[in-house]
């Protein structure tokens, strides 16, 4: 009887098993997916063409000019850029600020990002917007 009873639990431990393994494949597998999925593209970089195209830099500082004129508050454009992923490079030596973005390809976006935004201000207020950008895809 000992012998048969140890037979009935080896199916019942080799499928508890196994429930596990599959468990934890999924639970691994839509972690691998979350890691897969490329952050959101700023608005400021949205629909924009191969950086090397023709016009494509004097696109983007119209964009930037459209945007961020001359004037607008400066913690706003900081807000704004800050919300959207760009991340502020502070330069001691410089009385010009900069944002910067990069994102580079992934699974699912074989294009890599990046952008950049300079400016110089007085009293919360700009007084110049600039910036560049770059997108190539493989």
């Amino acid at each position: 009887m000992p012998e048969s009873s140890g037979r009935k639990k080896f199916p019942v431990a080799l499928g508890l098993g196994l429930a596990a393994l599959a468990a934890l494949l999924a639970a691994f597998g839509a972690r691998i997916w979350q890691f897969s999925e490329p952050p959101a593209v700023p608005a400021l970089l949205q629909g924009l063409e191969d950086s090397s195209a023709a016009g494509s830099q004097e696109a983007f500082l119209a964009r930037l000019d459209k945007r961020f004129p001359k004037g607008s508050s400066e913690s706003a454009m900081i807000a704004a850029l800050l919300g959207e992923g760009f991340k502020l490079r502070k330069d001691a030596h410089s009385a010009e600020q900069e944002a910067v973005y990069e994102r580079g390809s992934s699974i699912n976006d074989r294009c890599r990002r990046s952008g950049s935004v300079q400016w110089s201000a007085e009293n919360d207020r700009l007084t110049g917007v600039s910036g560049g950008y770059y997108l190539h895809c493989q």
